[in-house]
Protein backbone atom coordinates (compact mmCIF):
# COMPACT_ATOMS: atom_id res chain seq x y z
CA UNK A 1 0.00 0.00 0.00
CA UNK A 2 1.67 3.45 -0.98
CA UNK A 3 2.16 6.31 1.52
CA UNK A 4 -1.09 8.72 1.13
CA UNK A 5 0.35 12.06 0.24
CA UNK A 6 3.70 11.47 0.41
CA UNK A 7 5.90 14.03 -0.07
CA UNK A 8 9.44 12.23 -0.62
CA UNK A 9 11.56 8.67 0.10
CA UNK A 10 14.53 8.15 1.68
CA UNK A 11 16.72 9.47 -1.41
CA UNK A 12 15.43 12.74 -0.89
CA UNK A 13 15.55 13.20 2.30
CA UNK A 14 19.48 12.86 1.54
CA UNK A 15 19.19 15.29 -0.90
CA UNK A 16 17.40 17.85 1.27
CA UNK A 17 19.93 17.24 4.03
CA UNK A 18 22.56 17.89 1.49
CA UNK A 19 21.19 20.87 0.30
CA UNK A 20 20.90 22.06 3.61
CA UNK A 21 24.68 21.38 4.61
CA UNK A 22 25.97 22.94 1.29
CA UNK A 23 23.64 26.69 2.32
CA UNK A 24 24.95 26.55 5.60
CA UNK A 25 28.44 26.02 4.80
CA UNK A 26 28.25 28.74 2.14
CA UNK A 27 26.39 31.43 4.59
CA UNK A 28 29.24 29.93 7.29
CA UNK A 29 32.54 30.16 5.55
CA UNK A 30 33.50 28.00 8.74
CA UNK A 31 35.62 25.43 8.45
CA UNK A 32 34.82 23.49 11.42
CA UNK A 33 31.13 24.11 11.02
CA UNK A 34 31.68 22.25 7.86
CA UNK A 35 33.28 19.19 9.63
CA UNK A 36 31.10 19.81 12.14
CA UNK A 37 27.61 18.95 9.86
CA UNK A 38 29.13 16.31 7.83
CA UNK A 39 29.60 14.36 10.87
CA UNK A 40 25.41 15.34 11.58
CA UNK A 41 25.17 13.75 7.55
CA UNK A 42 26.94 10.78 8.14
CA UNK A 43 25.04 9.93 10.96
CA UNK A 44 22.07 9.43 8.80
CA UNK A 45 24.10 7.54 6.32
CA UNK A 46 22.31 5.93 3.55
CA UNK A 47 23.17 2.41 4.94
CA UNK A 48 21.51 3.18 8.08
CA UNK A 49 18.37 4.18 6.38
CA UNK A 50 18.45 1.20 4.30
CA UNK A 51 18.88 -1.01 7.21
CA UNK A 52 15.78 0.61 8.82
CA UNK A 53 13.52 0.18 6.05
CA UNK A 54 14.72 -3.30 5.68
CA UNK A 55 13.98 -3.86 9.58
CA UNK A 56 10.29 -2.68 9.24
CA UNK A 57 9.75 -4.70 6.41
CA UNK A 58 11.09 -7.87 8.10
CA UNK A 59 9.06 -7.55 10.72
CA UNK A 60 6.24 -4.99 10.69
CA UNK A 61 3.14 -7.82 11.83
CA UNK A 62 5.51 -7.53 15.20
CA UNK A 63 4.00 -3.86 15.77
CA UNK A 64 0.62 -5.05 15.51
CA UNK A 65 0.36 -8.39 18.39
CA UNK A 66 -1.58 -6.09 21.14
CA UNK A 67 -3.75 -3.35 18.93
CA UNK A 68 -6.79 -3.55 21.18
CA UNK A 69 -10.43 -3.22 19.56
CA UNK A 70 -12.93 -0.54 20.53
CA UNK A 71 -16.23 -0.52 19.43
CA UNK A 72 -18.09 2.76 18.42
CA UNK A 73 -20.14 3.53 15.66
CA UNK A 74 -17.69 3.87 12.86
CA UNK A 75 -15.84 0.75 13.39
CA UNK A 76 -18.95 -1.97 14.28
CA UNK A 77 -16.42 -5.02 14.00
CA UNK A 78 -14.69 -3.61 16.70
CA UNK A 79 -11.58 -3.23 14.68
CA UNK A 80 -9.88 0.08 14.91
CA UNK A 81 -8.13 1.39 12.21
CA UNK A 82 -3.96 1.45 12.44
CA UNK A 83 -2.62 5.25 10.99
CA UNK A 84 1.03 4.28 10.12
CA UNK A 85 3.42 7.58 9.91
CA UNK A 86 5.90 7.03 7.18
CA UNK A 87 8.47 9.31 8.98
CA UNK A 88 11.01 7.84 11.45
CA UNK A 89 12.48 10.39 13.01
CA UNK A 90 13.89 11.71 16.67
CA UNK A 91 11.28 11.13 20.23
CA UNK A 92 12.01 14.19 22.29
CA UNK A 93 10.55 12.64 25.09
CA UNK A 94 12.44 9.52 25.59
CA UNK A 95 15.97 11.42 25.12
CA UNK A 96 14.72 14.48 27.54
CA UNK A 97 12.16 13.25 30.08
CA UNK A 98 12.45 9.10 30.37
CA UNK A 99 16.80 9.63 29.86
CA UNK A 100 17.82 7.22 32.83
CA UNK A 101 14.90 4.60 32.81
CA UNK A 102 14.62 4.33 29.27
CA UNK A 103 18.24 4.25 28.94
CA UNK A 104 19.15 1.64 31.23
CA UNK A 105 16.49 -0.43 29.75
CA UNK A 106 17.89 -0.37 25.88
CA UNK A 107 21.60 -0.65 27.30
CA UNK A 108 20.45 -3.45 29.02
CA UNK A 109 20.44 -5.26 25.70
CA UNK A 110 24.08 -4.45 25.09
CA UNK A 111 23.91 -1.07 23.77
CA UNK A 112 25.58 2.52 24.90
CA UNK A 113 23.23 5.30 23.96
CA UNK A 114 23.22 8.30 25.94
CA UNK A 115 22.09 11.75 25.52
CA UNK A 116 24.74 12.55 22.32
CA UNK A 117 23.79 9.68 20.97
CA UNK A 118 22.13 10.40 17.45
CA UNK A 119 19.91 8.60 15.82
CA UNK A 120 18.86 7.97 12.11
CA UNK A 121 15.52 9.59 10.31
CA UNK A 122 14.58 7.18 7.13
CA UNK A 123 10.65 6.98 5.37
CA UNK A 124 8.84 4.46 5.02
CA UNK A 125 8.37 3.75 1.34
CA UNK A 126 5.12 1.64 1.39
CA UNK A 127 3.48 -1.19 3.71
CA UNK A 128 4.69 -4.48 3.00
CA UNK A 129 2.55 -6.81 1.44
CA UNK A 130 1.85 -9.48 3.91
CA UNK A 131 0.39 -7.26 6.46
CA UNK A 132 -2.22 -8.70 8.26
CA UNK A 133 -4.75 -6.69 9.55
CA UNK A 134 -7.37 -5.70 7.94
CA UNK A 135 -7.57 -1.93 8.45
CA UNK A 136 -4.15 -0.11 7.80
CA UNK A 137 -2.82 3.07 6.02
CA UNK A 138 0.25 4.80 5.30
CA UNK A 139 0.28 8.53 5.81
CA UNK A 140 2.66 11.32 5.61
CA UNK A 141 0.83 13.93 7.72
CA UNK A 142 -2.27 13.65 10.31
CA UNK A 143 -3.88 16.41 9.71
CA UNK A 144 -5.53 15.73 6.43
CA UNK A 145 -6.88 12.58 7.77
CA UNK A 146 -11.14 12.58 8.12
CA UNK A 147 -11.21 9.47 11.16
CA UNK A 148 -13.11 10.10 14.18
CA UNK A 149 -11.63 6.96 15.81
CA UNK A 150 -8.13 5.29 15.01
CA UNK A 151 -4.95 4.21 16.21
CA UNK A 152 -1.40 5.94 15.33
CA UNK A 153 1.63 3.97 15.30
CA UNK A 154 4.98 6.16 15.25
CA UNK A 155 8.37 5.49 14.75
CA UNK A 156 10.86 6.55 16.78
CA UNK A 157 14.57 6.73 17.34
CA UNK A 158 16.01 4.22 15.22
CA UNK A 159 19.84 3.02 16.28
CA UNK A 160 22.30 0.06 14.90
CA UNK A 161 25.06 -0.96 16.38
CA UNK A 162 28.56 -0.02 15.62
CA UNK A 163 28.74 -3.80 14.06
CA UNK A 164 26.18 -3.58 12.59
CA UNK A 165 24.87 -7.07 14.48
CA UNK A 166 21.89 -5.28 16.77
CA UNK A 167 19.32 -2.98 16.31
CA UNK A 168 16.34 -1.13 18.11
CA UNK A 169 13.59 1.56 17.11
CA UNK A 170 10.80 2.74 19.80
CA UNK A 171 6.89 2.19 18.54
CA UNK A 172 4.70 4.90 19.74
CA UNK A 173 0.69 3.33 19.80
CA UNK A 174 -1.71 6.07 20.19
CA UNK A 175 -5.44 6.11 20.10
CA UNK A 176 -7.32 9.21 19.54
CA UNK A 177 -9.41 10.54 22.69
CA UNK A 178 -6.75 9.27 25.07
CA UNK A 179 -8.55 5.89 25.06
CA UNK A 180 -5.10 4.16 24.72
CA UNK A 181 -1.50 4.51 24.41
CA UNK A 182 1.87 3.40 24.98
CA UNK A 183 5.50 3.62 23.88
CA UNK A 184 7.88 0.37 23.70
CA UNK A 185 11.24 -0.24 22.29
CA UNK A 186 11.81 -3.75 19.65
CA UNK A 187 15.53 -5.20 19.75
CA UNK A 188 16.45 -7.05 16.54
CA UNK A 189 19.49 -9.08 15.87
CA UNK A 190 20.91 -9.79 12.43
CA UNK A 191 20.48 -13.53 11.67
CA UNK A 192 22.65 -14.00 8.08
CA UNK A 193 21.00 -11.73 5.68
CA UNK A 194 17.85 -11.05 7.71
CA UNK A 195 16.76 -8.76 10.52
CA UNK A 196 15.18 -10.94 13.19
CA UNK A 197 12.72 -9.49 16.05
CA UNK A 198 13.89 -10.77 19.68
CA UNK A 199 12.51 -8.68 22.27
CA UNK A 200 10.71 -5.49 23.42
CA UNK A 201 10.06 -3.76 26.55
CA UNK A 202 7.54 -0.70 27.89
CA UNK A 203 9.03 2.22 28.13
CA UNK A 204 5.95 4.51 28.56
CA UNK A 205 2.12 3.91 28.86
CA UNK A 206 -0.85 6.12 28.99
Amino acid sequence: MEAIGKKGHSDLLQEEIMRQLIYLINMAGNFRLLCFLLIINLSCSPNNMKTGEEIVNQNFNYFLTDIPKFLSKKNPDSITPIIVSDSITKNIFIVNYCQYECFNKINAEGFEIDTRTRYNNFVIKKLPKDVKYPKISLVNDYKNLKLEDYIGLNFYNFYVNKDHSKAFIIVEKIATKDKWGKTEVYFFRKEKDKWKFYKKKLLVIG
